[in-house]
């Protein structure tokens, strides 16, 4: 196996992250798509979404248990503030609750 060399390593990063922007933006445009009537792919248009959504992170250095914890105080920062759609739908609780069972 050949030597990563520092330039070419961040040419490859670099590379990478092009990419991944390029990908998080044609998946919402397939996201936008399959909100179509007739298509019903919209649950993989999500769940691309945040698949591409968790690798950026990882390449720009984030800890993913740290987006994990920052995601839960927001929820429940938006739940003190009673976001309207927490107002409305209950939906912020309900993701909590189950980002909350899924970790046990």
């Amino acid at each position: 196996m050949d030597p990563v060399v520092p330039e070419m390593d961040i040419a490859r990063q670099t590379k990478a992250l092009e990419w991944l922007k390029a990908e998080l933006v044609a998946g919402v445009g397939e996201f936008f798509r399959s909100l179509l009537p007739g298509n019903g792919a919209t649950a993989d248009a999500l769940a691309n979404i945040l698949m591409l959504l968790l690798i950026l992170a990882r390449r720009l250095g984030i800890d993913l248990s740290q987006l994990d914890r920052k995601v839960d105080m927001r929820l429940r920062a938006n739940l003190e503030q009673r976001h309207e759609l927490e107002l409305w739908f209950g939906d912020l609780s309900a993701i909590l609750r189950y980002r909350t069972d899924a970790k046990r």
